[in-house]
């Protein structure tokens, strides 16, 4: 059976508290998690810091959104949700087909 590839766009919300390059450095380590999963990244934009509507956090009222559009088979959303579920740096995560 052919493996259908798929485009996606992952937005990450980003806790950079006390770190100027954390948005930097996760920007890469989401690439490189898709180009491990055999998927391709398409185009990268660092949407800055804002401020959350609803803090989930009290501590943390801003935080850096990342939009990656990518390529990947049906199994790539959930594989790079599941790698960065444990990462503290990251506190949203939103995958979408487009």
């Amino acid at each position: 059976m052919a493996d259908k590839r798929r485009n996606y766009e992952a937005t990450l919300v980003l806790d950079t508290r006390g770190s100027t390059e954390s948005a930097d450095a996760m920007i890469s380590k989401v690439s490189e998690i898709i180009a491990n999963l055999n998927g391709e990244v398409k185009k990268i934009e660092n949407l800055g810091s804002r401020t959350l509507v609803r803090p989930q956090n009290k501590d943390m009222p801003d935080a850096a959104y990342v939009k990656i559009d990518f390529e990947s088979g049906p199994e790539g959303p959930a594989a790079v949700k599941e790698r960065l579920r444990l990462d503290k740096s990251v506190d949203r995560i939103l995958i979408e087909q487009i």
